[in-house]
């Protein structure tokens, strides 16, 4: 089964995201900022990171520019501006979703980076 990083600071939006996935059977570690985000990428192969912008320690944008893997990477975050959505896939993400959440459509985005 596909493992996968949620990189979250927000104690409710990761129970929901790790919830989700967990049903769905994924194997799924948590990391709560960036800098044990970039530890824990270092230290393990992942199939997709899910990853907060606005995050303590280190930025999503800081995790995406320091990242050594080469890894599939989904930004969840409350930047909805369209300037966001285009620095993050500028720099490495495959796929932006905004917060909330909804699930199917998170479940969809998923779905579709494990398989690419």
């Amino acid at each position: 089964m596909p493992k996968i990083l949620i990189a979250e600071d927000n104690e409710t939006n990761m129970k929901l995201m790790y919830d989700i996935l967990k049903a769905k059977g994924y194997e799924v570690d948590k990391s709560v900022d960036g800098e044990d985000a970039l530890e824990k990428l270092s230290q393990s192969n992942y199939d997709l990171l899910i990853l907060d912008i606005q995050m303590p320690k280190k930025s999503g944008y800081d995790v995406l520019k320091e990242m050594k893997n080469n890894i599939k990477v989904l930004i969840v975050s409350a930047c909805a501006m369209a300037q966001d959505i285009e620095l993050a896939k500028n720099i490495g993400c495959l796929d932006y979703m905004t917060k909330p959440i909804k699930v199917f459509a998170f479940l969809e985005k998923v779905n579709s980076l494990i398989k690419k």
